[in-house]
């Protein structure tokens, strides 16, 4: 069992870095995560159920993230924060904001003023 377990675990991680590699792209889908792992889509979802994630909901977290840390990165204050969206594979300004407020309770813009202010 532990062999197992311990194959998926890799497997997982191999998944999930080949996710932040390719995290800018916006046709990341489960399918092309799948597809280039080479594994079944049914099996890549069984791979993130045991973290009681969904696979895209693992990539929208990690884009949130990686959108957030730019908000509040210096190097990035002359970029618009659609660029920075657009940049981490949202495809959208209206969804990127929807998401990034629902996970971290405050819109973009505050976050990057409040950043800009401490």
């Amino acid at each position: 069992m532990s062999a197992t377990f311990d194959a998926s675990a890799a497997t997982l991680r191999r998944v999930q870095d080949f996710v932040l590699q390719h995290l800018h792209e916006e046709d990341l889908t489960p399918t092309r995560i799948a597809e280039a792992n080479h594994i079944s889509l049914r099996y890549l979802h069984m791979l993130f159920q045991r973290s009681d994630m969904t696979v895209s909901g693992w990539v929208l977290d990690r884009r949130l993230g990686a959108c957030k840390q730019a908000l509040t990165d210096p190097a990035y204050n002359r970029q618009r924060i659609s660029e920075i969206a657009f940049r981490w594979g949202f495809n959208s300004t209206s969804h990127f904001c929807r998401a990034f407020k629902e996970k971290y309770g405050a819109a973009p813009g505050d976050v990057r003023r409040t950043a800009g202010t401490s």
